[in-house]
């Protein structure tokens, strides 16, 4: 499985907006977050029993006539605190980006979370320091290839900063200017509209 903690922040996530079976949960995965995550239903079932056990979310069963009952699970305070501690907290490895940090961007969009650019100063700054490292350690390296790794690594550094301080501050932006019920790129999903409009 993926980073554990991330991934339990994207099922708590799923459930800020509500109640939901463990099947609308890999629904919205599927829907939102599929070119980032993709949860195999036994990895969701262990994890949405883990997350039972340590009481950030409750479960309810309910029967369904000759069907397997259908057990319901509903964030509760501590999954809903865990969770936005989370959201707002910069990603502290480069390699968990792409799939991390996006992943918060989106639920900043989809949850109507305030706080986006603050968000990414914290990262922009987390990475200038490691980056700092990384250029010491390339000006003193002396072998050539692994001169030429830290190179790479450098230059990693370089895009994603242009990217946070250009495409990644647009978007925030954009959601911190907007009520809840017109955040931007949400109109595909009207059906989330009354959740949005309660949580204003």
């Amino acid at each position: 499985m993926k980073n554990r903690e991330t991934t339990e922040c994207v099922v708590l996530g799923a459930l800020m907006t509500g109640p939901m079976h463990g099947y609308d949960i890999m629904k919205f995965v599927d829907r939102h977050l599929s070119g980032i995550w993709h949860i195999s239903t036994s990895q969701l079932y262990a994890l949405n029993h883990r997350l039972e056990e340590r009481g950030l979310v409750s479960g309810s069963t309910s029967p369904q006539g000759n069907q397997p009952p259908k057990r319901t699970l509903s964030i509760l305070p501590e999954g809903r605190k865990r969770f936005m501690r989370w959201v707002v907290s910069p990603t502290p490895h480069v390699r968990d980006l792409r799939m991390e940090f996006l992943t918060k961007l989106f639920f900043l969009r989809h949850l109507g979370i305030k706080g986006g650019r603050e968000l990414i100063d914290a990262q922009a700054e987390l990475l200038k320091s490691l980056k700092e490292k990384v250029e010491q350690d390339w000006g003193a390296q002396e072998d050539g290839f692994a001169k030429v790794v830290l190179g790479f690594k450098r230059a990693q550094f370089e895009i994603i900063l242009s990217w946070l301080g250009a495409d990644a501050v647009q978007f925030v932006e954009a959601i911190d200017s907007c009520g809840p019920d017109e955040l931007p790129g949400l109109e595909a999903y009207p059906e989330e509209s009354a959740w949005r409009e309660k949580q204003g």
